[in-house]
Protein backbone atom coordinates (compact mmCIF):
# COMPACT_ATOMS: atom_id res chain seq x y z
CA UNK A 1 0.00 0.00 0.00
CA UNK A 2 1.43 3.57 -0.70
CA UNK A 3 0.01 4.76 2.51
CA UNK A 4 0.90 3.94 6.39
CA UNK A 5 -2.28 1.96 7.69
CA UNK A 6 -5.67 2.03 6.88
CA UNK A 7 -8.42 4.41 6.25
CA UNK A 8 -11.62 4.61 8.32
CA UNK A 9 -13.63 3.16 5.46
CA UNK A 10 -11.13 0.72 5.04
CA UNK A 11 -10.72 -0.08 8.69
CA UNK A 12 -14.50 -0.58 9.03
CA UNK A 13 -15.25 -2.50 5.87
CA UNK A 14 -12.02 -4.95 7.21
CA UNK A 15 -13.78 -5.18 10.75
CA UNK A 16 -16.62 -5.67 9.42
CA UNK A 17 -18.27 -3.10 11.19
CA UNK A 18 -20.49 0.16 10.00
CA UNK A 19 -18.78 3.09 9.77
CA UNK A 20 -21.06 4.96 12.27
CA UNK A 21 -20.24 2.29 14.68
CA UNK A 22 -16.06 3.23 14.21
CA UNK A 23 -16.78 7.23 14.78
CA UNK A 24 -18.39 6.69 17.61
CA UNK A 25 -15.51 4.75 18.85
CA UNK A 26 -13.50 7.93 17.95
CA UNK A 27 -15.86 10.61 18.90
CA UNK A 28 -16.14 9.04 22.43
CA UNK A 29 -11.97 8.21 22.50
CA UNK A 30 -11.78 5.14 22.67
CA UNK A 31 -9.63 4.12 20.36
CA UNK A 32 -7.49 6.79 19.58
CA UNK A 33 -5.48 5.80 16.05
CA UNK A 34 -2.41 7.40 14.66
CA UNK A 35 -2.59 10.30 13.05
CA UNK A 36 -0.46 10.26 9.38
CA UNK A 37 0.16 12.94 7.07
CA UNK A 38 -1.83 11.55 3.84
CA UNK A 39 -1.06 14.03 0.91
CA UNK A 40 -1.24 17.25 2.25
CA UNK A 41 -4.03 16.74 5.14
CA UNK A 42 -3.37 14.85 8.68
CA UNK A 43 -5.61 12.16 8.89
CA UNK A 44 -6.23 8.81 11.08
CA UNK A 45 -4.78 5.62 10.22
CA UNK A 46 -5.41 2.57 11.54
CA UNK A 47 -3.53 -0.03 12.00
CA UNK A 48 -3.88 -4.12 12.33
CA UNK A 49 -4.29 -3.82 16.19
CA UNK A 50 -6.66 -0.46 15.61
CA UNK A 51 -8.65 -3.12 13.40
CA UNK A 52 -8.57 -6.19 15.50
CA UNK A 53 -9.79 -3.94 18.57
CA UNK A 54 -12.97 -2.67 16.25
CA UNK A 55 -13.59 -6.72 14.97
CA UNK A 56 -13.73 -7.86 18.55
CA UNK A 57 -16.06 -4.82 19.52
CA UNK A 58 -18.36 -5.70 16.43
CA UNK A 59 -18.24 -9.22 17.64
CA UNK A 60 -19.25 -9.15 21.19
CA UNK A 61 -22.63 -10.49 22.23
CA UNK A 62 -22.63 -7.90 24.99
CA UNK A 63 -21.96 -4.36 25.43
CA UNK A 64 -19.42 -2.78 27.65
CA UNK A 65 -18.90 0.03 29.29
CA UNK A 66 -17.21 3.36 27.71
CA UNK A 67 -14.10 2.56 30.39
CA UNK A 68 -14.33 -0.86 29.79
CA UNK A 69 -14.03 -0.51 26.07
CA UNK A 70 -11.33 2.16 26.06
CA UNK A 71 -9.27 0.14 28.82
CA UNK A 72 -9.81 -3.29 25.94
CA UNK A 73 -8.47 -0.95 23.24
CA UNK A 74 -5.28 0.22 25.59
CA UNK A 75 -4.32 -3.33 25.51
CA UNK A 76 -4.65 -4.32 22.43
CA UNK A 77 -3.42 -0.92 20.50
CA UNK A 78 -0.85 -0.85 23.13
CA UNK A 79 -0.05 -4.54 22.92
CA UNK A 80 -0.36 -4.41 27.09
CA UNK A 81 -0.70 -7.74 29.46
CA UNK A 82 -3.28 -5.81 31.33
CA UNK A 83 -5.74 -2.49 31.30
CA UNK A 84 -7.84 -1.35 33.71
CA UNK A 85 -10.17 -4.54 34.68
CA UNK A 86 -8.83 -6.43 31.42
CA UNK A 87 -5.80 -9.08 31.41
CA UNK A 88 -4.16 -11.05 28.13
CA UNK A 89 -2.58 -14.10 28.30
CA UNK A 90 -2.12 -14.66 24.28
CA UNK A 91 -5.16 -14.37 22.45
CA UNK A 92 -7.08 -14.91 26.18
CA UNK A 93 -8.86 -11.68 27.02
CA UNK A 94 -10.55 -11.85 30.55
CA UNK A 95 -12.54 -9.39 31.87
CA UNK A 96 -12.25 -8.88 35.96
CA UNK A 97 -14.96 -8.16 37.60
CA UNK A 98 -18.22 -9.36 39.87
CA UNK A 99 -19.25 -11.56 36.80
CA UNK A 100 -15.85 -12.44 34.82
CA UNK A 101 -16.00 -12.46 31.04
CA UNK A 102 -13.51 -14.45 28.97
CA UNK A 103 -12.87 -13.75 25.39
CA UNK A 104 -10.52 -16.38 23.01
CA UNK A 105 -9.79 -14.05 20.27
CA UNK A 106 -7.46 -16.72 18.19
CA UNK A 107 -10.06 -17.76 15.69
CA UNK A 108 -10.88 -13.86 15.02
CA UNK A 109 -7.11 -12.84 15.22
CA UNK A 110 -6.65 -15.36 12.75
CA UNK A 111 -9.53 -14.38 10.74
CA UNK A 112 -8.84 -11.34 10.88
CA UNK A 113 -5.00 -12.26 9.03
CA UNK A 114 -6.35 -13.79 6.00
CA UNK A 115 -8.80 -10.68 5.80
CA UNK A 116 -5.72 -8.44 5.70
CA UNK A 117 -3.88 -10.64 3.41
CA UNK A 118 -6.50 -10.93 0.92
CA UNK A 119 -6.98 -7.03 0.63
CA UNK A 120 -3.32 -6.39 0.31
CA UNK A 121 -2.93 -9.00 -2.28
CA UNK A 122 -5.96 -7.46 -4.08
CA UNK A 123 -4.60 -4.41 -3.98
CA UNK A 124 -1.42 -5.13 -5.50
CA UNK A 125 -3.18 -6.69 -7.99
CA UNK A 126 -5.65 -3.72 -9.24
CA UNK A 127 -4.54 -1.17 -11.49
CA UNK A 128 -6.23 1.94 -13.54
CA UNK A 129 -5.02 3.53 -16.77
CA UNK A 130 -7.10 6.04 -18.89
CA UNK A 131 -6.68 3.84 -21.96
CA UNK A 132 -7.71 0.35 -20.17
CA UNK A 133 -11.61 0.30 -19.55
CA UNK A 134 -12.01 3.76 -19.39
CA UNK A 135 -9.56 3.89 -16.26
CA UNK A 136 -12.23 1.68 -14.35
CA UNK A 137 -10.10 -0.49 -11.39
CA UNK A 138 -9.16 -3.90 -13.37
CA UNK A 139 -7.03 -6.75 -12.21
CA UNK A 140 -3.12 -6.56 -13.43
CA UNK A 141 -3.13 -8.65 -17.14
CA UNK A 142 -6.54 -8.43 -17.66
CA UNK A 143 -9.40 -6.34 -18.83
CA UNK A 144 -11.96 -7.99 -16.11
CA UNK A 145 -13.43 -4.84 -14.33
CA UNK A 146 -12.80 -5.16 -10.27
CA UNK A 147 -16.19 -3.58 -9.53
CA UNK A 148 -18.40 -5.83 -11.81
CA UNK A 149 -17.01 -8.68 -10.13
CA UNK A 150 -17.40 -7.89 -6.64
CA UNK A 151 -21.15 -6.65 -7.74
CA UNK A 152 -21.92 -10.35 -9.61
CA UNK A 153 -20.27 -11.36 -6.35
CA UNK A 154 -22.73 -9.52 -4.07
CA UNK A 155 -25.65 -10.67 -5.94
CA UNK A 156 -24.86 -14.44 -5.07
CA UNK A 157 -23.65 -15.08 -8.39
CA UNK A 158 -21.41 -18.30 -7.51
CA UNK A 159 -17.87 -18.16 -7.35
CA UNK A 160 -17.21 -21.09 -9.42
CA UNK A 161 -19.54 -19.38 -12.20
CA UNK A 162 -17.72 -15.99 -11.59
CA UNK A 163 -14.17 -18.21 -12.33
CA UNK A 164 -15.72 -19.97 -15.19
CA UNK A 165 -16.65 -16.32 -16.91
CA UNK A 166 -13.30 -15.01 -16.07
CA UNK A 167 -11.03 -18.05 -16.05
CA UNK A 168 -7.48 -15.48 -15.17
CA UNK A 169 -9.28 -14.93 -12.00
CA UNK A 170 -9.00 -17.08 -8.76
CA UNK A 171 -11.12 -17.30 -5.60
CA UNK A 172 -9.27 -14.82 -3.52
CA UNK A 173 -9.44 -11.98 -6.61
CA UNK A 174 -13.57 -12.34 -6.15
CA UNK A 175 -13.20 -12.25 -2.39
CA UNK A 176 -11.40 -9.01 -2.97
CA UNK A 177 -13.88 -7.90 -5.52
CA UNK A 178 -16.48 -8.11 -3.11
CA UNK A 179 -14.45 -6.09 -0.42
CA UNK A 180 -13.39 -3.52 -3.35
CA UNK A 181 -17.75 -2.62 -3.55
CA UNK A 182 -18.13 -1.99 -0.24
CA UNK A 183 -15.24 0.16 -0.32
CA UNK A 184 -16.44 2.33 -3.35
CA UNK A 185 -19.40 3.72 -3.94
CA UNK A 186 -21.42 3.68 -7.13
CA UNK A 187 -20.07 5.58 -9.72
CA UNK A 188 -22.45 7.92 -10.96
CA UNK A 189 -23.59 12.02 -10.95
CA UNK A 190 -23.22 12.98 -6.97
CA UNK A 191 -26.16 13.96 -5.45
CA UNK A 192 -27.56 17.55 -6.28
CA UNK A 193 -27.42 19.27 -2.62
CA UNK A 194 -30.90 20.21 -1.92
CA UNK A 195 -31.82 24.17 -2.47
CA UNK A 196 -33.53 25.94 -0.04
CA UNK A 197 -35.74 29.06 -0.83
CA UNK A 198 -38.07 31.29 1.04
CA UNK A 199 -41.46 30.84 0.39
CA UNK A 200 -43.25 33.69 -1.05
Amino acid sequence: MAETGFSLKEAAVLADMSEKAVRHELAREIATPARRQVGESVRRRFDEADILYLSLIAELPVSLSVADRRDLYAMIAGRLRAAGRWRRAGDRLRLTGAVPVEIDATELRKRLARRLRLYRRGRARLISRPDLVGGEPVFNGTRVPVRHVGLLARKGVPVAEILEDYPALDEEDVAFARLFVELRPDPGRPRRPLAFARAG
